[in-house]
């Protein structure tokens, strides 16, 4: 198996996928904010989505991970069979129950939500984007890119004229809560006649259940620590501010979200290559190497989106939306440290020690707290971004010291950590000053040292996948 090709055509196929499937709500976000002027609206929907998010940790049981590990650990394809139609009973079913119990008791989340009504909808939005979840999980697995770029764009698209189309007749938020459903549903219909073999032709296996549950219920807490970190900004936002302020840090998530298709094309192919690399004599020198080229891209990624911040805001947006500009820059890089995160913790899920993403994520937890706590009062929506930027770069530099210094499973060359060191110091150092021609010059010979050194490592990178 050539690694290099697998990694390479990987990350550009899904990149490729996610950059198409999501840069249509990045075109139609413009018409979208100009006929939904009020920024709460926004605001509105960002915390009925944290509310559903919050869901999704319980309604999975953890076993997102642990499926996509054990489908990989034997070749014996009734045993994978096994895990797909076993993994998929559960999660359906728990689904279910839980989805149930929030409609019934939607009552208590009406003062959190505007009105009975949104909160009727969160049971409805659980089980229909768990589900919707589960079934393209099937794609990844596979390796599958043609289901995935068209359930991504089938997604997109649907998701937007149905917006447009609500706004249109008289709804405001709940155009966007209805669309995400409905696009979600008919994502769900898709998946299931494209691939309703993976889960539905192998039969429930307890021992292999045991096995799953084992392996991803002490996942649970990381998850319910995860949507902590990446909702206590917005739920604090609430608290100290209003639903105006929510809206436009969403507005500045959503630009953000560019950073984002980084992640999400790396974590998809990620997972494929991870567990089918993870048995190979040499894999803690590889993802190494890889991690040190990860390191290069997203920090150059980073200066020169941040180069156009502002003419990309002043293009796109008009009125109270342009504020999400000075959110920007932080939300920006938070995705991209995930990036480096995600390498990282993978080798500890793949080693099967979930209790270090536990305690790290927990501790990551109360800093996040912490920092909002601190920095919102003061700085406003500003604030809940620099805590943003804080919370991925412990948390990555935590995840170092365990998987490169205690439990030595990646092997990283010197020059990483005082390529960190000079990202970092001129990353604080250009948001301070903002973009001006002494912060464009440090970034031209930033980018330009970078390509110095990783120009051989790259043009190597390349004969080896065309090979």
């Amino acid at each position: 198996m050539n690694r290099t090709k697998l990694l390479i055509e990987n990350f550009f196929s899904y990149g490729f996928i996610s950059i198409i499937s999501k840069v249509i709500p990045f075109i139609f976000l413009p018409i979208i904010t100009r006929l939904l002027p009020d920024t709460s609206n926004f605001g509105v929907f960002n915390i009925f989505y944290i509310i559903v998010y919050l869901g999704f940790g319980f309604a999975f049981l953890g076993l997102y991970h642990p499926l996509f590990r054990e489908y990989f650990e034997k070749d014996d394809q009734k045993y994978k069979d096994s895990v797909a139609s076993t993994s998929f009973l559960i999660v359906f079913l728990n689904t279910s129950f839980l989805s149930l119990l929030l409609v019934c008791f939607h009552g208590y989340l009406v003062d959190v939500l505007v009105t009975r009504h949104v909160a009727l909808l969160v049971g409805i939005a659980l089980f229909v984007n768990v589900n919707q979840e589960l079934m393209l999980l099937s794609f990844k697995i596979k390796n599958d890119r043609k289901a995935f770029l068209v359930s991504g764009l089938l997604n997109a698209i649907s998701q937007k004229v149905i917006t447009i189309i609500l706004i249109i007749l008289g709804f405001t938020y709940l155009s966007l809560i209805y669309a995400m459903i409905a696009a979600n549903a008919l994502t769900i219909v898709y998946a299931f006649f494209r691939n309703r073999e993976f889960y539905f032709k192998g039969k429930f296996d307890k021992v292999v259940a045991k096995g799953l549950l084992k392996f991803g219920l002490p996942l649970i807490p990381v998850s319910i620590i995860l949507w902590v970190n990446q909702s206590i900004d917005s739920m604090l936002i609430l608290r100290f501010l209003d639903l105006s302020e929510l809206g436009i840090y969403a507005i500045g998530m959503r630009v953000a979200y560019i950073s984002h298709l980084i992640y999400l094309a790396f974590s998809i192919g990620w997972g494929y290559f991870a567990n089918a690399t993870m048995k190979d004599s040499d894999n803690k020198f590889m993802i190494g190497r890889v991690f040190s080229l990860a390191v290069a891209f997203v920090t150059s990624f980073y200066f020169i989106v941040f180069m156009f911040k502002d003419v990309i805001f002043n293009l796109l947006f008009t009125g109270d939306y342009v504020s999400g500009v000075y959110v920007f820059p932080y939300l920006l890089m938070g995705p991209l440290f995930m990036v480096l995160i995600l390498i990282l913790e993978y080798q500890i899920i793949v080693a099967k020690k979930p209790i270090y993403s536990l305690l790290i994520h927990g501790s990551i937890c109360a800093m996040a707290v912490l920092a909002n706590l601190i920095l919102i009062p003061k700085f406003g929506i500003v604030g809940a971004g620099i805590a943003t930027v804080w919370r991925y770069l412990f948390c990555m530099l935590f995840f170092m010291v365990l998987s490169v210094k205690i439990k030595k499973l990646i092997v990283l060359d010197k020059r990483v950590y005082w390529l960190l060191g000079i990202f970092l110091g001129l990353f604080v150092y250009v948001n301070v000053v903002g973009v001006n021609i002494i912060s464009a010059l440090l970034i031209i010979c930033y980018l330009t040292m970078i390509f110095v050194i990783y120009y051989k490592q790259v043009v190597l990178f390349y004969k080896r996948w065309k090979n």
